[in-house]
């Protein structure tokens, strides 16, 4: 081992020993520096060693080196426990010697300039993989379209969501919702066409399509279009056949949950929809709204071909059946046909014998809920429909109407064997068991 580096070594060992100061030491090392030309090599090869990743097998070889003895002196090498702080040494010696041998760091620039440019390509590759949507404007990556387009809107300043309250716009549908709910808390929707209000603005669109008559969803079975998709799904359970919903009391299997829960009402008794006209309680809102149509005198659906209004869809489209002449409900018993389902079930009741309606006063009970209210009259008293031609009061509305025939004249019932017509049905069939036998 060369002179300097001896020198080096032994200075060390003299600071171990005698307790030097840092900066004592530290002009030793420099000193020791200055003085070394030769031998240099294999600290350089240990610190490029150390630089590359091999800094494991260079500190093992440094501690495990067989040195041979140092001149005369019979001491062997000062081995350093810490191989860090010995690389770190012959690092400084290898730098601070360049201005005396003129030899340079081994350094492979190129590959290190090549490793870092091949490291940022893939870096940059990989990350527009995962945001592959960029800014024209500031270049930054998104990972959807969406996002895009909201940071967009901070170049643009644009600001989509408009408070129809107070006029402030906001950038984002959150910021926009959030606001909403604060100034505006209750229904914050407002209907222009008819003033309804709403909390949500998806409740909000659905209901303006009444006004629109937008009804984008259609049944691919019967062509038929609906408003809602909710109201789609709903639908195609006609075709299906499909009832989710049973009922726990009497089996009865309904199409939504809504049919169910108005039909459990049977069971539990409950009518929660009460009338500020007439005291009656309903079972649902829908038919509380129709019953109030009777003292309002309100009849919304009106017939094209001979201007009657009703109070209801269900029964404009019944009455639309008596023009059409059709009846696509058919007894299974007789082959009686009828123009809606109510009339069918109330008709299969006479093959039956059911008569669910029972009166309170005299046991007698009928196979129409109408039969038995125009009864209940009798014990009552009550003749609520007056004939406007002779002051006549009658216990049902039907009544009523074969009776104002008497002033008419009408009879549209027509006996098929004979030319001869009756004003009221129950007369017609009387008449007809004459030519069938049938007795009563």
């Amino acid at each position: 081992m060369h002179q300097g580096t001896r020198h080096f070594i032994h200075d060390h060992e003299n600071i171990q020993e005698k307790y030097y100061t840092f900066n004592e030491s530290a002009k030793e090392i420099h000193e020791s520096c200055q003085c070394t030309h030769y031998g240099t090599s294999n600290a350089a090869e240990n610190y490029k060693n150390y630089r590359f990743g091999n800094h494991r097998d260079a500190s093992n070889e440094a501690l495990n080196l067989d040195t041979p003895k140092i001149g005369n002196t019979g001491k062997e090498p000062y081995k350093y426990k810490d191989c860090g702080n010995f690389l770190y040494m012959c690092s400084k010696i290898s730098q601070n010697q360049k201005p005396h041998t003129g030899k340079q760091d081994y350094k492979n620039t190129e590959y290190e300039t090549s490793f870092e440019s091949n490291t940022e390509t893939k870096v940059k590759d990989t990350d527009c993989r995962k945001h592959p949507h960029q800014c024209m404007e500031c270049g930054k990556h998104f990972k959807t379209h969406s996002s895009l387009t909201m940071h967009q809107r901070s170049h643009t300043r644009e600001k989509p969501y408009k408070c129809t309250k107070c006029n402030e716009s906001f950038l984002q549908f959150s910021q926009f919702n959030v606001h909403y709910r604060i100034c505006c808390r209750k229904n914050p929707y407002k209907c222009t066409e008819c003033g309804k209000c709403f909390y949500y603005l998806s409740t909000f669109q659905t209901h303006f399509r009444i006004h629109t008559g937008e009804k984008p969803y259609k049944c691919s079975k019967c062509g038929k279009s609906l408003t809602t998709k909710h109201n789609l799904i709903i639908h195609q359970r006609i075709h299906t056949g499909e009832k989710p919903y049973k009922c726990s009391e009497c089996g009865k299997s309904l199409t939504t949950k809504h049919n169910l829960r108005n039909h459990q009402r049977i069971h539990t008794g409950e009518k929660p929809y009460k009338c500020n006209e007439c005291d009656i309680s309903l079972i649902t809102k829908h038919s509380l709204i129709i019953h109030q149509r009777i003292h309002t005198g309100e009849k919304p659906y009106k017939c094209s071909e001979c201007d009657r209004s009703l109070t209801t869809k269900r029964n404009l489209r019944n009455h639309q059946r008596i023009h059409t002449g059709e009846k696509p409900y058919k007894c299974s018993e007789c082959e009686k046909s009828f123009s809606n389902k109510d009339n069918l079930r109330i008709h299969q009741r006479i093959h039956t014998g059911e008569k669910p309606y029972k009166c309170s006063e005299c046991d007698k009970s009928f196979y129409k809920k109408d039969h038995l209210r125009s009864h209940q009259r009798i014990h009552t008293g009550e003749k609520p429909y007056k004939c406007g031609e002779c002051d006549k009061s009658l216990t049902s509305k039907r009544n009523l109407r074969n009776h104002q025939r008497i002033h008419t004249g009408e009879k549209p019932y027509k006996c098929s064997e004979y030319d001869k017509s009756f004003s009221n049905k129950d007369n017609l069939t009387a008449h007809q068991r004459i030519h069938t036998g049938e007795k009563p």
